[in-house]
């Protein structure tokens, strides 16, 4: 209810109101049931592509001394800045999709689609 304007709140409990949740909650894999594969020592692999709208930027991961990060880079920029990071492959997974929920990249290795909440709601009136 704190995310909603009084209005919407309104609105809500006039149309859509239900027994269900009213977000499903999203489940993200269990580490241990998480695999893929890891970049190794001076591998970059690329997670996603954020498309030309977005300034063309480019996600990035790779293998740090202490586990591993994300890298953002802008086109002709190298290595890129970093973005998140994680003491795990599954700990940077969990962060980077819940940056992507918020900004959805226009492609993105399926690797990632797990870790990010893809139902969100509609309070428009149809």
């Amino acid at each position: 209810m704190s995310y909603l304007t009084p209005n919407e709140r309104e609105w809500w409990l006039q149309h859509r109101a239900t027994p269900d949740a009213w977000l499903p909650p999203y489940l993200v894999p269990a580490e241990q049931d998480f695999a893929v594969r890891e970049p190794g020592p001076d591998e970059e692999i690329l997670l996603a592509d954020m498309g030309p709208d977005k300034y063309d930027n480019k996600i990035y991961i790779r293998r740090t001394d202490t586990g591993f990060e994300a890298l953002v880079r802008s086109p002709d920029e190298y290595p890129g800045t970093r973005w998140h990071t994680g003491n795990t492959l599954y700990r940077l997974y969990l962060n980077v999709g819940e940056s992507f929920t918020n900004n959805p990249p226009a492609r993105l290795d399926p690797s990632i689609r797990p870790f990010m909440a893809v139902d969100t709601p509609n309070l428009r009136e149809d």
